[in-house]
């Protein structure tokens, strides 16, 4: 027929939209059929409409004559529309009333013009599928039989071709029927063919496209997986993916990859994923609720989730994993290194203070990296992260206080706390050496030899008293340790009105007992200068001095030895305690909700206060050892805590007690 251009694209091609053009395969394919069909017809239509006029069958003439013009009508309609569909139906349309015209002049149902009718299903079929086939078989039945009973009630005339006509006139007819019908099948295979073509031309396209992303995927040192919605990972995975976890199995979840290498990470996200699943959250903001950080026993990696597909439903998830080893070494190098400066600038200015507080955070971390969890894991880094900061370790300090938001938000905690383990090994390594043991005790060769002879001359309490001064300390030091971490942060916080008296005293206690409780009354401290003193303007518009008062102060008692931080400021409002507690569920009085944990009067958290914890863990260190605390509070006047710890209790295991200012008391 001609139709075919030398650049693979046919003819029919080149006259459709470009919408079409640009379309599937099989959809330009049929369209194209369609155009080349309409312009056979047309070609067609003057042969067959010339042989009519010739043998004087005017209704067929004209017929064949207006059906050219309606027949190309067909390739502005598809331009116009688009719709390979509408214009395939009228096409069919055509070929169908055109039969039927021409069919009038020459008997109806006993016209040879009625053959022409099996290309309209034929043709309907190919370019709009199965069910239009039908249909239009079912329309040309229609037509048959309504041709059939028009001729037999007369209302259709028989033939008024001679013989020698009528045998033309099917010669022609047939010969059209066939040319037209072979034209369809040629015109079919040939935009099969261009069809074909294209699809191999994709096809080789995408497996050019497929091979240079295999050799990015191998190539790249990121591990990179698709995962399908269920958590499924996908055969699409860098080398390096497999690298570090192993080729998975066909169907193979990634937490159960990722189980063996860290199996707190892959619990975690297999929860987030059932979470993800629940629908409760926004697809990106449940994404975002994976764990991130996964540590192997030689890598410490960033896991990213990255969705495909709709915002609205999880189709499939990139998951991009980054090795950020060197990266977190170079940072905790830096971090470890302010500290550790910072530290060693403390201890030239308070050295039993730097060793105990190495030691107290050793011990401390002890107990994290033994698996400490809940309640009791937090109290023990706020102690950590208000000891550290009142030793301006402030790097460390804010590393405390990210764990313990994520903490908050669920994050395992051996994943939360192995930077913070790290951290401080690095520091204590380089400090704990230099600065020394504070239970080891430095005694001159004099003191030695002073004792050796009071023991000759057998003064055994003067030597005795000698060790118990050596082995016991003055609660003032603690308290005055306390007070310059309180004026520091004052500074910190802006609050340079803040006035930090120590009360006179001589209580001597056994440092080894009350290491804990010096550490817990930190909190106390903290509390008082972060929310219970107002700044000075506060303190003017409440009718108050500019000057905040905060006091401590240490002494003995017939119930052994209390401890008592005092200030002038908000005091609490017990009232919103008990409110909280109620909002807990906690079935608590106001004085005993204010020790709960998680409890806090703070609508906001800082790095100083507002988890609720602080005062439980004061709690905890002064009840364990049968003390107790005491809240003397007075809403806008001020507030006292009174710490009690039991005369028994102020010695450590195996020591003995000693007496001072005629009361028993630590040592």
């Amino acid at each position: 027929m001609g139709l075919v251009g030398t650049d693979r694209e046919s003819f029919a091609q080149r006259l459709l939209p470009a919408s079409i053009r640009r379309g599937a395969p099989e959809r330009v394919r049929q369209a194209a059929v369609v155009v080349s069909f309409s312009i056979a017809l047309a070609v067609w239509g003057p042969i067959e409409g010339s042989v009519m006029a010739w043998l004087g069958l005017n209704i067929g003439a004209w017929t064949c004559a207006i059906g050219v013009v309606t027949v190309l009508a067909t390739i502005p309609i598809l331009r116009t529309t688009g719709s390979v569909a509408f214009a395939g139906h009228w096409l069919a349309a055509q070929m169908y009333f055109i039969v039927f015209a021409c069919s009038l002049d020459v008997g109806g149902l006993f016209s040879s013009a009625v053959a022409w009718n099996a290309a309209v299903p034929v043709f309907a079929t190919i370019v709009a599928g199965r069910r239009a086939g039908v249909i239009w078989c079912g329309l040309v039945v229609v037509q048959l039989a309504g041709l059939g009973i028009a001729g037999e009630s007369g209302l259709i005339p028989p033939s008024k071709l001679a013989a020698d006509a009528r045998t033309l006139y099917d010669l022609a007819i047939l010969v059209g029927v066939a040319a037209m019908l072979t034209s369809l099948a040629w015109l079919y295979e040939s935009e099969k063919d261009f069809a074909l073509d294209a699809v191999a031309k994709e096809a080789k396209r995408a497996q050019r496209a497929h091979d240079q992303g295999r050799r990015i995927l191998d190539n790249v040192s990121e591990g990179l997986a698709i995962l399908g919605a269920d958590g499924e990972l996908l055969h699409e995975r860098s080398a390096v993916f497999d690298t570090w976890f192993g080729r998975a199995d066909d169907g193979e979840r990634v937490w159960s990859r990722l189980r063996s290498h860290d199996a707190d990470f892959a619990s975690a996200l297999e929860l987030g994923w059932d979470q993800l699943h629940a629908g409760v959250l926004p697809v990106d903001v449940a994404l975002e609720q994976l764990p991130t950080e996964l540590r192997t026993s030689e890598q410490t990696l960033r896991v990213e989730y990255h969705p495909i597909g709709s915002s609205d439903a999880l189709e499939q998830v990139l998951v991009t994993i980054t090795d950020i080893s060197v990266e977190l070494e170079a940072t905790q190098a830096k971090r470890s290194h302010e500290d550790t400066m910072a530290l060693v600038g403390r201890f030239a200015r308070d050295a039993h203070g730097c060793r105990e507080f190495i030691r107290d955070t050793t011990g401390a971390m002890r107990h994290v990296r033994q698996g400490q969890a809940g309640s009791a894991l937090l109290r023990t880094l706020h102690t950590v992260k208000g000891n550290a900061a009142t030793l301006d370790l402030t790097r460390f300090a804010r590393l405390v206080h990210e764990s313990e938001e994520q903490l908050e938000f669920g994050a395992p905690p051996r994943e939360v706390t192995a930077p913070l383990l790290d951290h401080w090994a690095s520091i204590e390594s380089v400090v704990g050496p230099l600065v020394g043991d504070p239970d080891q005790l430095a005694l001159s060769r004099r003191t030695l030899h002073g004792w050796i002879r009071a023991l000759s001359s057998g003064d055994t309490r003067g030597v005795r008293e000698a060790l118990q001064a050596e082995l016991l300390e003055p609660a003032q030091v603690r308290l005055k340790r306390l007070a310059d971490g309180a004026r520091e942060l004052a500074v910190r916080l802006d609050k340079r009105n803040v006035q930090v008296r120590v009360l006179e005293g001589d209580v001597l206690v056994d440092p080894s007992a009350w290491t804990e409780r010096w550490a817990a009354l930190t909190h106390l401290i903290r509390n008082a200068v972060d929310h219970g003193l107002e700044t000075a303007q506060e303190r003017r518009d409440a009718g108050k001095p500019a000057k905040a008062q905060l006091r401590l102060s240490a002494f003995s008692t017939d119930e052994g030895v209390v401890v008592e931080v005092s200030d002038d400021g908000r005091g609490i409002d017990w009232e919103r305690v008990r409110a909280r507690a109620e909002q807990r569920g906690l079935l608590l009085s106001p004085h005993d909700a204010l020790f709960a944990d998680g409890l806090s009067t703070r609508d906001d958290v800082s790095e100083v206060s507002g988890r609720g914890v602080g005062l439980a863990a004061v709690k905890a260190a002064f009840e364990a050892s049968g003390g107790r605390i005491d809240v003397i509070s007075e809403l806008g006047r001020g507030t006292t805590f009174r710490c009690v710890c039991p005369i028994a209790a102020n010695t450590a295991p195996g020591e003995c007690a000693t007496l001072t200012g005629g009361r028993r008391a630590a040592g």
